[in-house]
């Protein structure tokens, strides 16, 4: 019976050995049409989960480039290009910008060393396993790429990860090498997938290790030292202006700031109304931007209230003494003669007197005597004004007399005189 065992365990190991012979164990004795990539497609940002097993440095993560890229615009891009070419395979101990037999000194940016765990790394050109850009990464399937920092100042990180199988685990270590974050990257077989990070300080190295067969090639490199910026805060408050004596009123920006600020210093304010008329008067909706020395925006509303506190400015015609019409006991008033005008900053206002409720005595007829006419001035917006004129009526007519004829009579008999029958004279006034 024990030799019955032993002889299955030695079959067992022999058929197990026979097979890991026949597996690939590197890129560069595999059989490449077991690991290309059908599809011809770009890199499509598809993981299919993305699981943060621990994080205490990255801030932020990126699954877009497009976003990682708006998030920290303008870090140095390496493409890998230079090396091998379209289709072909090189192995190399490491890829640096100082070179080896995979790159030329000087054809990858400085900063940053790819290496392998054990064994050599590799550059794949463009479609040498169906990747549709140059690739780089270690070369044996079950070691795994490490990307070291020489730039003390890397905070952000972006690549395009192959996945053949499996997921992708993503390690990020500080500068003095402890290991701060985790993320597993579930990603679709035989695809290339954006993934990026942002941190507060500085990133030592990148680790890239496939749980699957093969899983820690990557593309379009990159990296450097971003500061996420804070957008400002915009505060607004609201305020009442007065309008000037010619109906204006022109504001600042300050004005409407209730404390706008930004966590990395200055901002400067600017508003879309800054001038206001009578045509405003009352509420008006101002926007006040906030911008930071970024160019970073924040925006908010304030209420201006535009008030007109300005009195009109009334005239009235001077006190006047007119004499009565001829044959009548009364005035009658001819044109603007006693109208009183006004001038205001605002059009829109109207007069009137207290005599009869308009804007003009055209056509009045007025008593003998005194008259005081009071005129009112009312712009419209809450303010008016007043001014009087006495008119004095007189009577400077003279009265008119008709006196009976001449008489002459004879004296009556026996007397020095007469009776006489006269016509009392007739006096009439124009009052």
């Amino acid at each position: 019976m024990k030799k019955i065992t032993f002889l299955l365990l030695f079959v067992l190991i022999c058929c197990i050995g026979s097979l890991q012979a026949q597996e690939s164990t590197s890129f560069m004795d595999a059989d490449l049409s077991t690991l290309a990539n059908n599809h011809s497609e770009a890199p499509l940002n598809r993981q299919s989960e993305i699981v943060a097993v621990h994080t205490s440095l990255v801030t932020s993560t990126f699954t877009s480039r497009a976003a990682f890229q708006a998030a920290c615009a303008g870090l140095p891009l390496e493409d890998f290009t230079g090396g091998p070419l379209p289709g072909a395979i090189i192995g190399c101990t490491e890829i640096s910008n100082a070179g080896s037999t995979c790159y030329p000194p000087g054809e990858i940016i400085s900063g940053f060393v790819v290496t392998s765990s054990f064994g050599n790394v590799v550059a794949l050109g463009t479609g040498a396993v169906g990747n549709t850009s140059d690739a780089v990464g270690a070369d044996q399937f079950s070691s795994f790429t490490i990307i070291t920092f020489t730039d003390p100042t890397v905070t952000s990180a972006g690549m395009d990860i192959m996945g053949f199988s499996g997921s992708t685990v993503f390690r990020v270590y500080d500068s003095v090498g402890l290991l701060t974050d985790t993320f597993t990257l579930v990603n679709p077989s035989n695809t290339e997938n954006f993934f990026g990070v942002i941190s507060d300080i500085p990133i030592g190295r990148i680790e890239l290790e496939g749980t699957g067969a093969v899983g820690e090639l990557f593309e379009n490199f990159e990296f450097g030292s971003c500061v996420t910026n804070t957008p400002p805060t915009a505060v607004c408050q609201n305020i009442t202006v007065q309008l000037d004596g010619s109906g204006n009123v022109t504001i600042v920006p300050a004005q409407v700031d209730g404390g706008s600020s930004d966590a990395e210093g200055p901002v400067t304010l600017s508003i879309d109304i800054n001038t206001f008329d009578c045509t405003n008067i009352g509420a008006n909706t101002v926007t006040l931007t906030v911008t930071d020395s970024d160019g970073v925006t924040d925006t908010c509303t304030a209420i201006v209230t535009v008030a007109d506190d300005i009195d009109p400015v009334i005239t009235c015609k001077a006190d006047g003494t007119r004499d009565t019409n001829p044959g009548v006991c009364e005035y009658t008033v001819a044109g603007t003669e006693f109208d009183a005008t006004f001038t205001d900053n605002c059009t829109g206002g109207t007069i009137i007197n207290n005599y009869n409720g308009t804007a003009t005595l055209d056509g009045e007829v007025l008593p003998k005597g005194v008259t005081t006419v009071m005129w009112t001035a009312d712009d419209g917006n809450g303010q008016t004004a007043t001014c009087t004129t006495v008119i004095t009526v007189e009577d400077n007519e003279d009265p008119v007399i008709t006196c009976p004829g001449d008489i002459t009579v004879n004296n009556d008999p026996g007397i020095c005189g007469a009776a006489v029958t006269w016509t009392a004279p007739v006096g009439v006034d124009n009052c």
